[in-house]
């Protein structure tokens, strides 16, 4: 424990409190995330995943949120045909995720975007069972 005091005192500089360094990078992750909302509902995905990219620091956002930035993400990685990625920051997320419905439907999209028409609709599926007011990517 104290170790890991030492670190964050001496990541932080001279003088700066474990706890500040903690609360500073809450606000920059949350910071980033509202960007990354702002420009991925722009239409600028490419903007967006780095963004979220910043968002995205261990321990920085809350667990929803955190599965918001990852899964948006993954939609923006769809964006630029980066399939494996997306697919794969999906199901790192996926197991316990208060939000499902939006996994799903990031899934839907996805394989609407591979022209997998049928898997996709059984996602989209999926993701209303579990939330009737989830809206498409």
């Amino acid at each position: 424990m104290l170790l890991a005091l030492v670190v964050l005192a001496a990541a932080a500089g001279c003088g700066a409190a474990p706890g500040e360094e903690y609360a500073d990078l809450r606000r920059n992750c949350k910071a980033a995330l509202d960007e990354a909302e702002t420009v991925f509902a722009q239409g600028n995905f490419e903007a967006a995943c780095q963004k979220y990219d910043e968002a995205l620091q261990p321990g920085g956002l809350n667990p929803d949120l955190y599965v918001l930035a990852v899964t948006k993400r993954a939609v923006c990685w769809g964006y630029q045909g980066k399939f494996d990625e997306a697919f794969a920051a999906l199901d790192e997320v996926a197991p316990g995720a208060a939000n499902l419905d939006m996994i799903y439907a990031a899934r839907s999209f996805l394989l609407r975007k591979q022209g997998k028409i049928a898997e996709a609709k059984a996602a989209w599926g999926q993701a209303k069972r579990i939330n009737r007011s989830v809206e498409q990517f």
